[in-house]
């Protein structure tokens, strides 16, 4: 899904309309921001376009939410004008511009707070949906992502500490067994398909990071995030301050 199809679907925009937003938009926020918003999401606001205000010039103006891939929500500020005769206006429809010059801009975009979390940044591979509930939010430490080919994972453990090779078994008894809950359920539901193996090729690299592979077999990456709220259990105890989701082939 597109970051405007949600937007547009509810809102009722012309195919002009949605090309010149999409570029205009983008454009705008990859030079505020420092990223592309491809991982981001336009969501419509709860009124839809009965909350549109036009002013007297003829610029409309919409509050709503820019929501990231990780699930938090930012207020933001579309304005949207047409210098020539053809007025973008609101219709029971939606949001109307067949033709003509069109200018579409952000009025409000809380760029430092975006460019501090999330340029230069990896972000989840999936956008946040019932089949990838993954919430930073839900972790005290940190979550990084780099390209992996799913099913094939690796994931990187640092610790803020010391830990390794002492700690080693804890953390793979840990995920083992969140392992075999996970595939204990999905032997009576077969749509939660099955984690195939874990830890056939761990590694200690340093007394405060560890390796640990992956195959998630047939298993959905909601089966991911569980794996990581099972290191969240014993964050605490290992000193956990970030896991790196990745592939073989960044080592």
């Amino acid at each position: 899904m597109e970051w405007l199809d949600l937007f547009c679907q509810t809102m009722g925009c012309s195919d002009h309309f949605r090309e010149q937003a999409q570029r205009q938009l983008g454009g705008q926020f990859a030079e505020a921001v420092g990223t592309g918003i491809g991982a981001f999401t336009l969501v419509p606001p709860p009124g839809g376009a009965s909350t549109i205000t036009v002013d007297a010039r003829g610029t409309a103006r919409l509050d709503t939410d820019l929501v990231a891939a990780d699930g938090r929500g930012y207020p933001v500020t579309i304005e949207w004008e047409s210098p020539g005769p053809e007025r973008v206006h609101r219709t029971d429809r939606g949001l109307t511009a067949d033709s003509g010059p069109l200018t579409v801009r952000w009025a409000q975009l809380p760029a430092e707070e975006l460019r501090s979390r999330y340029a230069g940044r990896p972000a989840p591979p999936w956008p946040t949906s019932p089949a990838f509930l993954f919430d930073p939010r839900e972790f005290s430490f940190e979550v990084d992502w780099r390209p992996f080919p799913w099913p094939d994972v690796w994931l990187e453990v640092r610790t803020g500490r010391p830990a390794f090779p002492e700690s080693s078994a804890t953390l793979v008894t840990v995920l083992t067994s969140a392992r075999e809950r996970w595939n204990e359920t999905a032997r009576t539901d077969a749509g939660r398909g099955l984690i195939h193996n874990l830890g056939l090729h761990q590694q200690v690299v340093a007394p405060d990071e560890m390796l640990i592979d992956v195959d998630f077999g047939s298993a959905p990456p909601s089966a991911l995030v569980s794996l990581l709220r099972a290191l969240e259990d014993v964050a605490g105890a290992l000193g956990l301050v970030r896991v790196t989701v990745r592939s073989a082939r960044d080592g």
